[in-house]
């Protein structure tokens, strides 16, 4: 009888030891998958702000080339003018 009851306490502490390590093995399931949730929003934001700044590069590079466009108009107009005077001279 004795060694019946050795082997039940045997087998009840291996059952509280596993309960013990599910217990641990879900709280850091939880833990991992708040990281994770944690990890994605930020992949999310990190994307839209990709995105607005990709947006303001085009927007810029088409204001310069708008003013790089105005400014070659500009300096035509002024070579024609100055032309014009340097004759009239």
């Amino acid at each position: 009888m004795a060694a019946v009851e050795h082997r039940a306490s045997k087998l009840q502490f291996e059952v509280d030891r596993l309960n013990v390590e599910l217990k641990t093995s879900e709280q850091r399931r939880k833990d991992i998958e708040q990281e994770i949730n944690t990890a994605h929003t930020r992949l999310q934001e990190a994307l839209d702000i990709r995105a607005q700044l990709e947006e303001e590069v085009l927007s810029l590079t088409e204001a310069v080339e708008l003013l790089q466009s105005k400014l070659k108009a500009r300096r035509q107009s002024l070579n024609k003018r100055l032309l014009g005077d340097l004759n009239l001279a």
